[in-house]
């Protein structure tokens, strides 16, 4: 499979991404807090402690969407039988506008649901109107919600999909481990990896378009906001990925 490049011309791919990034990590950084946890904030980190996936349900007015989402969101808490949890947020109380804010949200349309993993990623969201179904879907395995956490913070992820019986698997973490050393790189990068056997990772690698059958493993390059940089099957090297 060759590798599909979605944006940087090739001569300046290393230096777009990192400074993509470098930009994200300070962004993040800047909507850092001291602060002391505020209730809303204590909720979340329990939830959180629980393994507890939250819907965030965003309001203001009160109205027919807003009644309408909140029976949508109760559906889908009643049929995940524990596996998540919903907690309300008025933007218009204490800490609800800095919420949005945290999760980069600020002046979209309400009622918004966020859907937010126990990791702290988001993984889904709705506007103004939802279904049960659509917020059950956006639940993930373990390992999609840890790139897109680490995606979310403003890092480049490699996404190494293969098992002890995947063609070129040693080689392609070898790779990956020479990028994340890359002084170029630094601290930018990072790396999971996923078997495509995991049928909780199925619906994420789906949407990477990975061929979660192919007997050779496939690294998929993911850079903020969760642009896919390129794909790469079976045994690389690391010039491969900074070509």
């Amino acid at each position: 499979m060759k590798s599909r490049h979605v944006f940087c011309p090739r001569p300046s791919r290393v230096r777009c991404f990192r400074q993509i990034l470098a930009l994200s990590a300070l962004l993040l950084t800047l909507r850092s807090s001291a602060a002391d946890p505020s209730p809303l904030q204590a909720s979340i980190k329990h939830a959180a402690a629980a393994g507890t996936t939250l819907f965030l349900v965003f309001r203001q007015d009160v109205d027919k969407a807003l009644q309408a989402m909140q029976a949508e969101v109760a559906l889908a808490v009643k049929e995940l039988d524990g596996r998540a949890a919903s907690l309300e947020v008025n933007v218009d109380e204490e800490d609800g506008e800095a919420l949005l804010e945290t999760y980069r949200a600020l002046g979209a349309p309400l009622p918004l649901t966020l859907v937010l993993a126990p990791n702290g990623a988001i993984t889904g969201s709705a506007v103004r109107t939802c279904k049960a179904e659509t917020l059950k879907a956006a639940l993930l395995g373990p390992r999609a919600a840890e790139c897109l956490k680490h995606v979310q913070d403003g890092k480049l992820v490699a996404v190494c999909v293969q098992n002890g019986s995947s063609q070129g698997g040693p080689e392609a973490l070898t790779a990956i481990e020479a990028l994340k050393a890359d002084p170029k790189i630094g601290s930018l990068a990072t790396s999971v990896v996923i078997d495509p056997a995991a049928v909780a990772e199925r619906t994420f690698l789906e949407k990477l378009g990975v061929d979660t059958k192919a007997v050779t493993a496939t690294t998929v390059l993911i850079i903020p906001p969760g642009r896919i940089l390129g794909v790469y099957s079976g045994a690389i090297v690391v010039g491969t990925l900074l070509d």
